[in-house]
């Protein structure tokens, strides 16, 4: 896939929206008072599920850190307020390394 983060998550949200899976199953990106992001996908019914995700943890300051890894069936990344497409593009790059 090319194109921007969010270009690339779209194409991958609605490449599993089946008329089934999004009544169940997707993606939140929601604020926190760190502050900050908190990514949710949900890797149930995709090719990541069940796979290994080496965690990932960056912190370089206070304020430019991010934290990326699964729980249980989820793909969760945590982030400072600028590293939202950082956590995007670990995600997808996990993504089109199971391919």
């Amino acid at each position: 896939m090319s194109g921007s983060a969010l270009q690339r998550l779209q194409q991958w949200y609605a490449s599993h929206c089946d008329g089934d899976w999004e009544l169940t199953y997707g993606i939140s990106i929601e604020t926190t008072d760190q502050p900050g992001w908190c990514v949710s996908i949900d890797l149930r019914g995709t090719k990541g599920a069940g796979q290994t995700f080496t965690t990932v943890q960056e912190r370089r300051s206070d304020s430019d850190w991010l934290r990326c890894e699964t729980r249980k069936d989820d793909f969760v990344g945590e982030c400072s307020p600028g590293n939202l497409e950082q956590v995007l593009e670990q995600f997808l790059a996990w993504m089109d390394g199971l391919s």
